[in-house]
């Protein structure tokens, strides 16, 4: 039986299935849920955080209605507070709903959130760097954070590109459900490769079969990455690619850990095949000489979770990004909230989210 909840609804009217919200806001009434407000994410200021003040209001579960966009968008507002989130998944992609086995049926995902689970995801979250002095940009968990959190992914690169023409609104009413592949094959026209240097805090090592008793403490090794890389990817969230369900092996939103996935220079078809090895997909053929040639130049870093030559995916509590072209732009959550030289970090606080008992 539904126990009543006050909820507050923020939605994006260029989600790929806004027109469903009316039915979705029929559908979360008819589970007993009180629709306290109903905003636009357009229609909020950045700054300051309000999650705080909607809990003195009586607020308690905040609902995210669009994709992983207005997602990310409701985090920033109710990370920290004590508020809950909703999702009801009208985007295009919805990844973060996949990650959590939320419903893409609004009526269902309704009854998720009126009598759902409970569930403690990890956010990430992104600060300005200082080289000069580290500790001036520290997160405190009063304030809120320069550039913000996020609970499916952080990019730097390609990603970035696809972002801006993929958002674009004349280029959604052009190509309607062609957006994201006419995207996609413009990025890969002209690719920009960025020199990165990477540094990693509280890296986690892979089990060792001969050395199961030693830590990351016991072992010491090189926490630094530099490379050419076309992207770096921070991940939270497993699943990318919406409805082919791809899935990033070993990932969790749970884990207390952010998954680096880096992409080093190389070919578009080299490209597509070691992201087929990468996400289980099934193979792509490749040249096995120039394959072969290119694991033998490999450097297997002792942390790295993937033996793909040119693809390297890391586990850490922390890492710290710079390239030799700074600033450049970053996504969060698929929205451009920032730019290197950065800091990113799991936040210190989890964030609870209605979804379906496991």
């Amino acid at each position: 039986m539904s126990t009543q909840k006050r909820a507050l609804v923020m939605y994006s009217p260029a989600s790929g299935r806004a027109n469903q919200l009316p039915q979705a806001l029929q559908a979360l009434r008819a589970c007993g849920m009180e629709i306290v407000h109903t905003i636009p994410v357009n229609d909020l200021p950045p700054q300051p955080a309000q999650g705080q003040s909607w809990h003195e209001q009586g607020i308690e579960v905040v609902i995210a209605a669009g994709g992983d966009g207005v997602i990310g968008s409701v985090i920033n507002q109710i990370a920290g507070s004590p508020l809950s989130l909703g999702i009801l998944p009208l985007g295009t992609s919805n990844d973060i709903a996949r990650s959590l086995d939320i419903p893409l049926d609004p009526d269902h995902a309704a009854r998720v959130i009126a009598d759902g689970q409970t569930r403690r995801i990890d956010l990430g979250v992104a600060r300005p760097y200082n080289a000069a002095n580290p500790s001036a940009g520290q997160i405190l968990e009063s304030a809120t954070p320069l550039y913000g959190y996020f609970a499916h992914v952080l990019t730097i690169g390609l990603n970035v590109k696809f972002a801006q023409i993929a958002t674009n609104v004349a280029t959604r009413r052009r190509y309607g459900r062609l957006t994201y592949p006419v995207a996609a094959l413009e990025v890969l026209r002209n690719p920009e490769v960025l020199p990165v240097h990477l540094q990693f805090e509280g890296l986690r090592l892979p089990p060792h079969p001969a050395k199961q008793h030693l830590t990351n403490k016991d072992e010491p090794m090189e926490a630094t990455l530099n490379c050419r890389a076309l992207q770096v990817t921070i991940v939270n969230a497993p699943i990318f690619g919406g409805p082919w369900h791809l899935t990033l092996p070993g990932s969790s939103l749970e884990d207390e850990v952010l998954d680096i996935v880096v992409f080093e220079e190389f070919g578009p078809g080299r490209l597509s095949a070691r992201l087929a090895s990468l996400f289980n997909s099934p193979p792509l053929e490749i040249d096995q000489s120039e394959e072969d040639e290119a694991v033998g130049k490999f450097i297997h870093h002792p942390a790295e979770l993937s033996g793909l030559p040119g693809l390297h995916h890391l586990q850490a509590r922390a890492i710290t990004i710079t390239t030799e072209r700074d600033p450049r732009p970053i996504t969060l959550d698929g929205e451009i909230r920032g730019q290197t030289p950065l800091s990113v970090e799991l936040a210190k606080h989890f964030l609870p989210v209605l979804a379906p008992a496991r």
